[in-house]
């Protein structure tokens, strides 16, 4: 009897223990899935950030691509409509400056074509990305020169204020060469400055050509930087230019067809090179 007493208290003590460890199972599952709830949010959140810095990073690149093929087909109307797609898109410094370069080479190429008017937003909408952006990060040579620019074009659409910008100009250009000796946008700019500058304000042509030399051998040596690169095409193409207006054409036609095994694609130096080889190409001795 007592045999069977304790092997009833056995059976007792077993079940009791297997209830225990079902409950103790069942707690632990709950908690496990409380602590799964409250991990939730996080996941969600750091997945968020991930996702949308690759859709900015993307998103930008893709523009960049976009106003690339835009430049070396001469598609200026595609051009504008990336613009106007993308206005506001790009929230951090860099997608924010390279949409402001874009509205600069558009602007650019208007006034080339003597269609101001239509590139005149863009002015006022660059030039409010540009302050943006020196406020946040005055010493930045880059924007520094892209401001220059800016004034520049300013000039253009309102000659009245020349008086005042042109000093505004000279004045910041001084500061983003003090700090942006190895920047190539900055070596570009001090260009556009000595080739548009009267001799008697310090300008010269030839000064221009060697600090545009100088600017497309910096970004040349960059890594990565000229790849797909709509401003540095626009270098050389600025150059070639010069070249033919001070009738070096010899180094004009050279440089065209550097250019075109840079971007055997690009419309407008294929144009060009037939133009400049209608003429006896022979070398100029005082070119540079």
């Amino acid at each position: 009897m007592r045999s069977l007493k304790n092997c009833g208290n056995s059976i007792r003590i077993d079940s009791k223990n297997k209830e225990e460890r079902r409950k103790n199972k069942e707690r632990i599952k709950v908690k496990d899935g409380e602590d799964g709830i409250r991990c939730l949010p996080l996941f969600f959140l750091l997945s968020f950030f991930v996702l949308s810095s690759l859709f900015f990073r993307l998103n930008a690149q893709s523009f960049n691509d976009q106003i690339y093929q835009s430049y070396i087909t001469g598609d200026m109307d595609r051009w504008e409509r990336l613009l106007k797609e993308n206005d506001g898109k790009m929230y951090k410094p860099e997608g924010r400056y390279n949409y402001a370069l874009a509205c600069y080479g558009f602007i650019g190429y208007m006034i080339g074509e003597d269609e101001k008017p239509r590139s005149r937003p863009y002015l006022n909408r660059a030039e409010v990305i540009v302050d943006g952006l020196l406020m946040e990060n005055p010493d930045v040579p880059k924007y520094m020169a892209l401001r220059c620019a800016l004034y520049g074009f300013r000039a253009e659409y309102q000659p009245g204020k020349i008086p005042s910008l042109l000093p505004k100009g000279m004045k910041l250009m001084s500061e983003a060469e003090k700090s942006g000796a190895n920047s190539p946008q900055v070596w570009l700019e001090m260009g556009n400055r000595d080739w548009f500058l009267p001799v008697a304000l310090g300008g010269s042509d030839l000064n221009a050509i060697e600090e545009y030399k100088k600017a497309i051998g910096m970004m040349e040596a960059l890594p990565g930087f000229t790849r797909n690169n709509w401003y540095y095409l626009k270098a050389y193409k600025i150059l070639i230019g010069w070249y033919e207006k001070l009738n070096f054409r010899f180094q004009a036609t050279e440089t065209c067809r550097k250019l075109l095994t840079i971007e055997p694609d690009f419309v407008w130096a294929r144009r060009e090179l037939n133009n400049l080889t209608g003429f006896a190409i022979t070398r100029n001795p005082d070119g540079p």
